[in-house]
């Protein structure tokens, strides 16, 4: 028996390997399989009526809540900031996506899809008028983009004309927002 290996072939069978042997080239194959190559999986958000839709990365996210959700609204607060919502015992931040990215509240944020993305020190809720597929897609990078339908540093790229977010980016980008409404009103 002829036994495949990385840069060759081993000679002898396998039973005629010491153990040692036997290990060192166990180990040198688990190396050559490569680890399947997943695609990254994007949901499909509404932004709003005639804003069309962007797409948010399912790694972001921890959760998607359905509605109605209840929200407890903050004086002086932004357009795009509805207010605060209880999340597994959190309270969160919850921001209307449309209405922070193209300045187009969503109708009713109460019927809104809440998509509890992850952020290294607060989750952070963001409301979507609805949501559609899972998709893995392939998108044009910035670099190649001319116009874009939002600030630059919030997106990864381009699907067509709809916008792939930068969900990190975008949510350092929402806290600094709020910390200044909070500071300056």
């Amino acid at each position: 028996m002829v036994v495949p290996r990385a840069g060759g072939f081993l000679s002898r069978s396998l039973e005629a390997l010491s153990d040692e042997e036997f290990w060192n080239y166990a180990r040198e194959l688990a190396r050559m399989v490569p680890a399947a190559a997943h695609p990254e999986e994007y949901l499909e958000c509404s932004l709003s009526l005639g804003q069309g839709c962007c797409f948010v990365s399912l790694k972001a996210l921890c959760e998607v809540v359905p509605p109605p959700h209840r929200f407890a609204v903050l004086p002086a607060s932004p357009a795009w900031l509805p207010g605060l919502v209880a999340w597994r015992g959190e309270v969160i931040a919850a921001v209307d996506l449309p209405g922070f990215l193209c300045d187009s509240p969503t109708v009713s944020a109460g019927d809104s899809m809440l998509l509890v993305a992850d952020h290294p020190d607060q989750p952070v809720g963001l409301l979507v008028p609805a949501i559609g597929s899972i998709l893995s897609l392939e998108y044009t990078p910035l670099e190649e983009c001319e116009a874009l339908p939002v600030r630059r540093e919030l997106l990864r790229g381009l699907r067509g004309t709809d916008p792939v977010l930068d969900v990190p980016a975008l949510l350092a980008e929402v806290l600094h927002e709020i910390e200044r409404a909070v500071t300056y009103g």
